[in-house]
C-alpha cells in the first residue's frame, strides 16, 4: 500500500493530497477519495499529469444543481433544470478545468435536461461545443457494461468526459478504480473524477487522477 492521504474517512482527513500520489494503482478500503484543487502546486501537477500520459481518460462530470423533484412542475423527472445557482457553479467548475488544460477529445452527456445542460455549459466554456454528443448510455440505459461498451468504441489514447448521474457515477468509478466492491465515493453535484487507463478500460484496472468537489475548483478561479 503506497502513502497516500486519498482515503478520508473522517472530515478532517479530507486534506490535500498531491497529485503525483495518485500515478499507481492499489486496492482501496471502503473511504472517501478527494484530492484538491486550491493552490497553483495542485493546479500545475493537474495540468502536467493530464499531458504526460498517453493512454485513456475519463473523466466524470455529475450534472449541476437541479431544480427539486416536483411532479406539478416537472411531471417528467428528465425535463428538470438547473438552478441559477447550480449554473453559476457550473460555469466557475468549468473555468478551473479551463485553467487546468483540460482538453476532452469528446463530451458525451447523458439526454437528461440537466445534464445536457451541464454539459453544454461545459463544452462552450472549454472552448468545445462541436465535441459534444448525447447517449442514452449514461442516462435511462446506463449500466457498468454498457459505458464500458461506449468508450471502447473510442480511440485507446483520447481524453473522454462524461456528464451523468447519481448513483450511477458513483458505481462506475468504484468499479473501474476499485476491488469487487470499490471504493464508496461521495459525489457532489458538479464534482469532477479522473480515470486514467494502461488498457481498454475495464473493472478494476482504472488509476485515480484527481477527484474534486465543486468547492475545491471554485477556489482556483
Amino acid at each position: 500500500m503506497p502513502e497516500v492521504a486519498a482515503i478520508c474517512n473522517t472530515a478532517k482527513d479530507r486534506a490535500a493530497i498531491p497529485i503525483k500520489l495518485c500515478r499507481q494503482r492499489y486496492a482501496w478500503p471502503r473511504g472517501t477519495l478527494y484530492a484538491r484543487a486550491d493552490n497553483r502546486d495542485g493546479e500545475a501537477a493537474n495540468s502536467q499529469f493530464l499531458r504526460g500520459f498517453h493512454r485513456m481518460k475519463l473523466i466524470l462530470l455529475r450534472h449541476a444543481a437541479a431544480e427539486p423533484r416536483d411532479q406539478v412542475r416537472f411531471p417528467d423527472d428528465d425535463l428538470r433544470p438547473l438552478t441559477p445557482e447550480g449554473i453559476r457553479i457550473q460555469k466557475k467548475v468549468t473555468k478551473a478545468l479551463g485553467r487546468m488544460r483540460l482538453r476532452p477529445d469528446r463530451i458525451v452527456t447523458s439526454p437528461r435536461v440537466r445534464a445536457r445542460e451541464t454539459a453544454a455549459i461545459t463544452a462552450e466554456g472549454l472552448g468545445l461545443a462541436d465535441r459534444l454528443t448525447l447517449s442514452e448510455v449514461l442516462g435511462a440505459d446506463y449500466s457498468v457494461t454498457a459505458v464500458l461498451a461506449l468508450l471502447r468504441g473510442f480511440g485507446p489514447d483520447e481524453t473522454v468526459l462524461c456528464v451523468g448521474h447519481e448513483p450511477d457515477f458513483s458505481e462506475l468509478a468504484g468499479t473501474l478504480l476499485g476491488p469487487a466492491e470499490g471504493p464508496a465515493i461521495a459525489f457532489k453535484k458538479s464534482g469532477v473524477l479522473g480515470i486514467s487507463f494502461d488498457d481498454a478500460p475495464v473493472p478494476g484496472a482504472g488509476m485515480l487522477l484527481f477527484f474534486y468537489r465543486p468547492k475545491d475548483l471554485a477556489a482556483l478561479v
